[in-house]
């Protein structure tokens, strides 16, 4: 039987979905560490929350002008990813691609910051639950992860409490993550004049 968690806003979380989320992560970036693997759990349910309720726009876009400069290709990350949830990972190659504009990107963003949810109750246990399921599929050997370091981490980050984490250096060298988290109803990629 599908174990369904519904949350306070009446959206479903099917667990075989985070399921298939973790696995095909997993086969996309085959160097992830437990970090990113919480880290896109954290992202799918909370969103870009961390940025704050309400962040300083002249910072985020001082921030997002400096990233843009950085930017590598990474022929593994299409330009949106699903991270599950509500959410998608809008990379800024779609900006250099001139898929999007900056501005575009940066109103998405701003828009999804502002209605991401808050660390309510209801959320932490979906998101206690979505880290019980990728244990899980390391246990199984599904995720090709050691079972014990993981458990380990996983208690360790829950006592210190549920906080946005960043990814593992590993992933960073070989992936070169450079996104934004947005809300999936807000994107429109083919639509450069936003």
């Amino acid at each position: 039987m599908m174990k369904i968690i519904r949350t306070r806003d009446k959206k479903e979380f099917s667990m075989e979905e985070t399921r298939a989320l973790l696995l095909e992560h997993g086969s996309r970036y085959p160097l992830m560490r437990i970090e990113d693997f919480i880290k896109l759990l954290y992202q799918s349910t909370f969103g870009p929350k961390h940025f704050g309720d309400d962040p300083d726009e002249t910072n985020v876009r001082r921030y997002l002008k400096k990233e843009l400069k950085e930017v590598k290709d990474c022929p593994h990350t299409p330009l949106v990813e699903n991270i599950g949830g509500d959410y998608v990972r809008v990379s800024l190659m779609a900006v250099v691609e001139q898929k999007i504009s900056a501005d575009g990107l940066f109103g998405m963003f701003m828009e999804s910051v502002r209605t991401s949810p808050t660390m309510r109750d209801d959320l932490k246990r979906l998101f206690k639950e979505r880290l019980r399921v990728l244990l899980s599929l390391i246990e199984a050997g599904r995720i090709p992860l050691e079972i014990g370091a993981a458990r380990a981490f996983v208690d360790t980050y829950l006592e210190a409490g549920i906080r946005p984490i960043g990814h593992s250096v590993i992933y960073r060298e070989h992936y070169h993550p450079h996104y934004r988290v947005v809300r999936k109803d807000l994107v429109d990629i083919t639509n450069t004049n936003e």
